[in-house]
């Protein structure tokens, strides 16, 4: 069973089919004083797993190495899985490499740690983690599942599906919320593979380079991607739950349009790179005003009732929240890197 933790030292017990849960493993190695390879050491032991360090002068004799074992090179540690007569594939943290022999051996310092698990090799404690670990996922799941639920039930009891247009919206936002989502992951640095896939669709490094930008906040109070997260998914409940101000919606949206011709400008002549995430946001807010505009929503909107206030009130407030959030999610993920 994938065990689907984050680091190079979960990764390695997983390459070894040592039964351990990826929140306790992960966190014992980055409570590591010292990232080493005798650190390494002394945590397999205490998974009950004999290790050697090596040192290979001849680096050919490779070859002879069983698979996996873990390789140092540029104060990094991979896990080799495969050494064949003309490649070597390799895991890091982000993923499987494959790499020719001449540029693996250019890297790697002739350091490796072999592991050698048994039948009584197992993380500590490792029912007690592993029932956590499911406790903690069914509330993921219940909460998940709770949320589809509500919105199935309001999709068919108010009727979404017999407007086009609705629909529509609905795919928007939540398209809208996703994205966002990925965009905020991107401005607080904490590392996606989904986050990271999207921003160099266009560019390589280009969302990066916007979001590290002078402009990358509105009036530097809120970060554009909160702005977004808090565009989006009021306006997607306000959808499900009060589809009667769907008008006010389509009102609000037409002040973001703005927006999105200055930050397409700002990307192309001032950052002069581009920044996938940002520009389908841009992309959403249009799709989303004219679905408000074929719909046939935009109407009835003077004179201006408290409804519309209350709205605007509620897309600053859930931005606000967002914004008071989003430092305490930066420093738990400065905390665990």
């Amino acid at each position: 069973m994938k065990q689907g933790g984050d680091t190079i030292f979960s990764i390695f017990l997983e390459c070894l089919d040592v039964p351990h849960t990826p929140n306790y493993s992960d966190n014992r190695f980055r409570n590591m004083t010292f990232k080493s390879l005798f650190g390494f050491s002394r945590l397999l032991k205490e998974y009950q797993v004999d290790n050697e360090a090596l040192m290979i002068n001849d680096k050919l004799e490779i070859d002879r190495l069983d698979t996996p074992f873990m390789a140092q090179g540029n104060q990094k540690f991979v896990i080799v899985t495969s050494v064949t007569s003309d490649r070597i594939t390799y895991l890091t943290e982000t993923g499987p490499v494959e790499s020719t022999r001449d540029n693996f051996f250019r890297r790697w310092n002739g350091i490796v740690l072999m592991a050698y698990p048994d039948d009584n090799s197992i993380e500590p404690d490792f029912a007690g983690h592993r029932r956590a670990a499911i406790i903690d996922l069914s509330k993921k799941w219940i909460l998940t599942t709770s949320i589809i639920i509500i919105a199935i039930y309001l999709f068919i009891s108010d009727r979404f599906y017999a407007d086009w247009s609705d629909m529509v919206l609905l795919a928007t936002n939540g398209a809208g919320i996703y994205v966002s989502y990925l965009l905020m992951l991107k401005t607080l640095n904490i590392k996606s593979r989904s986050a990271d896939r999207a921003c160099g669709f266009i560019e390589t490094h280009g969302c990066d380079h916007v979001l590290s930008s002078a402009m990358s906040s509105f009036m530097g109070i809120f970060k554009w991607s909160e702005v977004g997260l808090a565009y989006f998914s009021v306006s997607m409940v306000t959808l499900l739950v009060f589809p009667q101000y769907t008008n006010y919606l389509a009102f609000l949206n037409l002040f973001c349009l703005p927006y999105s011709f200055w930050s397409v400008w700002y990307q192309k002549t001032r950052a002069k790179a581009w920044c996938t995430l940002c520009l389908s946001v841009q992309a959403l807010l249009w799709l989303s005003f004219f679905c408000y505009l074929g719909g046939g929503h935009i109407h009835d909107i003077f004179p201006l009732r408290p409804a519309v206030f209350i709205l605007a009130l509620s897309y600053l407030t859930v931005m606000l929240a967002i914004n008071r959030l989003s430092p305490y999610f930066s420093k738990n993920n400065d905390e665990k890197n």
